[in-house]
């Protein structure tokens, strides 16, 4: 069975052959380098490191994450240069790093309204998602390509892609950022859509996204708009994870939203949580190798897609509070295909990152 596989950027679509069988396919280690799944017994980096006495608790982390899984009882690793992380990649606890202040606290972000006027399940409603953003490309005319999300009144968070030197030489230069879009509905005729268009003045693409062949690894970066933004019922931040939080369980509810397809409306979407074990052998199948830095939603009979690249995969927390999980990547070309989730990526691997990449509003 061959799959399309498609990057949700309009109309960029990439495409990936089956490969069969475990041994020697190509794979990516936890540490992002381009490698190939061997019989651990063949791996010399894991063999000279149980040589070498007592792996240590990071080594056997590792370890256990380079696992692309077994034949009859014999592991297979991807097997590259290292047998443990390198520090860019390298797990952090909650304590590792400085949590930045410039980014809102649960008083300001997550807060949303829910417009019960506009109707139909897979509908936004007005405010509902105040902190979705639309990234303007310009090539002779105005391109709504991707999808981001606001983090505070200076940063939009996106996919990597988004923010690509090839997507530029096809979509044209990113020009401005979207903001405070939302449904009319139609009992309101007097509805007035008043969005908020932002220049910007820096992109900041996470130094580790790269293009392995097979996949956007490290697929995330950020924004800086020229202004600050004033908060509304329509324009305000999403929050993010709190490092050290509990990890996310098989099956909880999340929600997808934005313009799928460059849609007239804004559109939504509730898509449970998909076993990561699961969703990784799917892909593996057809050459693609998922890391920590992903997580995967959806792939149900009845699934539909709502965003596109660089959109949010939000989780609802106490009092309706809206919370950062994922940043759309990729998924099949067929959206709501049975048994194929949707790959975002994970935020949580990345707010050292994006806690230390923020600069305070001068």
């Amino acid at each position: 069975m061959f799959i399309k596989f498609a990057y949700y950027i309009v109309p960029l679509y990439l495409f990936l052959c089956q490969v069969e069988g475990q041994l020697h396919i190509e794979c990516v280690t936890p540490n992002n380098e381009t490698a190939t799944c061997e019989a651990v017994h063949e791996c010399k980096v894991f063999i000279n490191s149980i040589k070498n006495g007592e792996q240590t608790e990071s080594q056997k982390k590792f370890m256990k994450k380079s696992l692309c899984g077994f034949i009859q009882s014999t592991p297979v690793v991807c097997c590259g240069s290292k047998s443990d992380y390198n520090e860019a990649h390298r797990p952090k606890r909650a304590a590792d790093f400085k949590l930045n202040p410039a980014l809102p606290d649960d008083s300001v972000c997550g807060i949303s309204i829910k417009d019960s006027s506009v109707k139909g399940p897979t509908t936004a409603g007005r405010g509902e998602f105040p902190w979705s953003a639309r990234l303007q490309y310009n090539n002779s005319n105005i391109v709504y390509a991707c999808e981001g999300v606001l983090i505070n009144s200076r940063y939009i968070l996106t996919a990597g892609l988004c923010l690509d030197e090839a997507t530029f030489k096809r979509m044209g230069n990113l020009y401005k950022i979207r903001l405070g879009e939302f449904n009319c509905p139609e009992s309101e005729k007097d509805c007035k859509k008043e969005p908020l268009d932002v220049g910007i003045t820096e992109i900041i693409r996470n130094p580790n996204y790269g293009f392995n062949g097979r996949l956007n690894h490290d697929d995330i970066g950020l924004v800086r708009l020229e202004k600050d933004v004033e908060f509304s019922d329509t324009v305000r931040p999403i929050c993010l994870p709190k490092p050290g939080e509990e990890p996310l369980a098989v099956g909880q509810l999340l929600i997808e939203s934005g313009w799928f397809r460059n849609s007239k409306v804004q559109l939504k979407t509730e898509n449970l949580l998909a076993s990561f074990e699961n969703c990784s052998k799917v892909y593996k199948a057809n050459g693609v190798t998922l890391t920590n830095t992903h997580i995967c939603a959806g792939g149900l009979s009845n699934g539909t897609c709502a965003g596109l690249s660089g959109g949010s995969l939000i989780r609802r927390g106490v009092q309706e509070k809206a919370y950062l999980e994922g940043v759309i990547s990729f998924g099949p070309k067929q959206c709501g295909l049975s048994g194929w989730p949707t790959v975002y990526t994970n935020v949580r691997s990345y707010l050292e990152w994006i806690h230390s990449s923020i600069k305070p509003s001068i």
